[in-house]
């Protein structure tokens, strides 16, 4: 019996980021390296793998995500170690670890790759571009963590953001705030779906997180955080408004916004496209307590984080592309054993000067190669075959016009460049 060869694919929910998406990546990637350099932001990257514990403590012990969405699994002598499930939980853990306090006060500092969790029996990835200020507690580091992330967006051209904001309270105004949801819900949590009901008896104020019909109804008439915030949460909220007012923010109130993670202190935020969007580009807020969750000191610390597949997806559907300064491009065409191998160090030196050096060396054929500079769409290509390996120099063709002229090697790149500008 004949065997059929097993074939791969990625696991559902995580998936390839194609060449055909280069584009669109590259947008993203090089908008958040600008930004971050223009708000003061150092990069930070932290492993992709942590101990269990870590995330498990970050997002409060016994809570729906320490219980359910995380990806963990043991090896060696029982060390549970989880995919990372947060970027900004490991942060912190290293702001913790290797002191970086003694870096800079407050610490400015940026990241950006894959997390992962657990939804039921599917693992989920998404790749998110964050930003944390950690060491002080001013209002205005808030507001700062919004503009910057308005400010990638806007750079990506996204003319028209909205951020939702509500309070989220500290430990003291939460605690009140919890047992009058507790009452709330008492008599209404048989209705409650089977995930609500589990936060119900954890966390109730996580219950505004749920999307389903008949726990959005319930939740239409539930007390409102801003009834029960002491009189620091309530300055701070009060301080964070005017400052979003001062510098013009779009942006509108939201009393049942709790994001999508528990450790969010004060304040809380999320980021939407336009006023008409249904799901948030970024989302962020105040960590007060998360160090101390981690086993550190009590840090004061606001962050914000950008879903990079959210605004990639958007970008492709609108077909629009930045006004970037794209480099030149060219295609060199070699033909010959000789010209071939020489013909690395003409590529390397045109590499060097700021040129973009399409080939297709494996195809033999003079007619191929051009068939595959025709393609490519550059308006300069480069032929070299043996006679001009003799004579030093190189044959430069116009691709629009078909004029060709040979240019010695020395002349090159400043041949080349006023034929492209």
């Amino acid at each position: 019996m004949k065997r059929t060869k097993k074939s791969f694919s990625t696991v559902a929910d995580v998936r390839d980021i194609l060449p055909k998406d280069e584009v669109w990546w590259d947008m993203v990637r090089n908008t958040g390296e600008k930004v971050s350099t223009l708000h003061n932001f150092h990069f930070i990257e932290t492993p992709i793998v942590e101990q269990a514990e870590l995330f498990e403590a970050g997002f409060g012990k016994g809570s729906f995500a320490a219980e359910n969405d995380l990806c963990t699994f043991t090896i060696g002598r029982g060390q549970r170690l989880t995919l990372r499930a947060d970027g900004a939980i490991p942060v912190v853990r290293s702001y913790i670890e290797h002191h970086l306090g003694y870096f800079s006060s407050p610490l400015r500092v940026y990241y950006h790759g894959p997390v992962f969790r657990r939804k039921g029996n599917k693992i989920q990835q998404s790749n998110q571009w964050g930003f944390i200020i950690i060491g002080d507690g001013d209002s205005v580091y808030d507001v700062s963590i919004m503009l910057t992330l308005l400010d990638f967006l806007r750079t990506l051209g996204f003319k028209d953001p909205v951020v939702k904001v509500n309070a989220a309270g500290c430990k003291v105004c939460r605690s009140t705030y919890r047992q009058k949801l507790k009452q709330y819900y008492r008599y209404r949590r048989r209705s409650l779906c089977e995930a609500c009901t589990y936060r119900y008896e954890h966390d109730p104020i996580r219950l505004f997180v749920c999307e389903r019909e008949v726990c959005g109804k319930i939740r239409a008439d539930t007390p409102i955080i801003l009834d029960y915030l002491c009189q620091s949460c309530n300055g701070h909220f009060q301080n964070v408004l005017e400052l979003i007012e001062d510098n013009e923010i779009n942006y509108v109130p939201d009393p049942y916004l709790v994001g999508d993670v528990g450790y969010y202190s004060k304040i809380i935020f999320e980021v939407y496209a336009h006023a008409d969007a249904s799901k948030p580009f970024a989302r962020g807020g105040r960590y007060d307590y998360l160090a101390e969750q981690l086993g550190g000191r009590q840090l004061q610390s606001v962050g914000g984080v950008l879903y990079l597949d959210a605004v990639v997806d958007a970008l492709r559907e609108r077909e629009e592309k930045l006004n970037q300064d794209e480099k030149p491009r060219v295609f060199f065409v070699a033909i010959g054993e000789r010209a071939k191998k020489s013909s690395l160090s003409l590529m390397n030196d045109l590499r060097q000067h700021g040129f973009v050096v399409l080939e297709a060396l494996g195809r033999k054929s003079l007619q191929a190669q051009l068939k595959a500079a025709e393609k490519s769409g550059v308006s300069v290509t480069l032929i070299y075959g043996q006679r001009e390996v003799y004579e030093g120099a190189v044959m430069v063709r116009e691709m629009d016009s078909g004029t060709q002229e040979s240019v010695l090697v020395n002349m090159l790149i400043s041949t080349v460049r006023k034929k492209i500008k």
